[in-house]
């Protein structure tokens, strides 16, 4: 029996990617001023950023409900194939809630299964996935696959600013203007949808190569894959995975722009690592 994936957009795959892996993405919304846009739709990573920077107000970004998942299950269910459903981390968005809700009004054979995180960290979960549906495993062999290696996926950032962060309720202000003195760049860990910081360095050159060594040091699980992020910095992204590089090897690598709902709270110019930590 098939196994269809169903994502959200949160893990920051662009169109053409989503149908070379074969997924099937639901998006979730994010409103600048008085304009609403479907992420991953109708409003380009670059084009978003854009408009981030010229707004006076913080955007705003609203979940997926639970019919619009259903509506989805029961389309692509009706042939009997096994759903499995990937979403952002639930402590990011109740986006997965949704899910979960609809999955409980739903007839057939289904797995939701909390990514843990979001944007390419999301995404090499969602790399992992399709691997083993592509294998002909069931879908049930591949969410208990994917809630084992998730306890060790981590995103290890340099932020750019953490104005965002503020803004959105999920930093103090005192935190958020600290890091905006003397151009000290937080380099800050994300796992399971939670943010602590790890250091501070005087700009992005000296956070980043904290950030590398640090990613080195700790240890990554190279027979997974390994992200490299950045929100509207590319040229960032290349130079840390060229930094990293001289220290370590690994083997399926992605490189991905943070989208809009991710890039409301993070803002632009970070720079960032996702890799699954050796297991102990």
């Amino acid at each position: 029996m098939s196994v269809k994936i169903i994502v959200d957009s949160t893990c920051d795959f662009e169109a053409p990617e989503r149908e070379a892996l074969g997924l099937y993405m639901i998006p979730l919304t994010v409103t600048i001023g008085e304009n609403t846009y479907r992420d991953g739709i109708d409003i380009s990573k670059e084009e978003f950023f854009r408009q981030l920077r010229a707004s006076k107000t913080l955007p705003h970004t609203s979940q997926i409900n639970p019919s619009t998942f259903l509506e989805k299950y029961e389309e692509l269910g009706a042939d009997g194939s096994e759903l499995l459903v990937l979403t952002i981390s639930q402590n990011l968005s109740g986006t997965y809630q949704s899910a979960r809700i609809a999955a409980e009004q739903y007839a057939g054979k289904i797995r939701v299964v909390d990514s843990s995180l979001a944007t390419t960290a999301f995404a090499m979960m969602v790399l992992e996935a399709c691997k083993r549906r592509d294998a002909g495993q069931p879908v049930d062999a591949i969410a208990d696959y994917l809630e084992k290696i998730r306890e060790r996926l981590v995103i290890v950032c340099c932020m750019n600013t953490l104005e965002y962060l503020h803004k959105g309720g999920r930093l103090p202000a005192t935190v958020s203007i600290i890091g905006g003195m003397l151009n000290i760049k937080p380099v800050v860990l994300i796992k399971d949808g939670k943010i602590s910081i790890l250091h501070t360095a005087r700009g992005m050159k000296a956070a980043a190569k904290w950030m590398v060594d640090y990613v080195a040091e700790q240890g990554f699980d190279a027979s997974l894959p390994i992200g490299f992020i950045h929100s509207d910095n590319p040229e960032g992204a290349v130079e840390v995975r060229k930094m990293l590089a001289e220290k370590c090897s690994w083997g399926e690598e992605i490189v991905q722009g943070i989208g809009p709902v991710i890039g409301t709270h993070i803002g632009d110019g970070c720079v960032a690592i996702a890799c699954f930590w050796k297991e102990k």
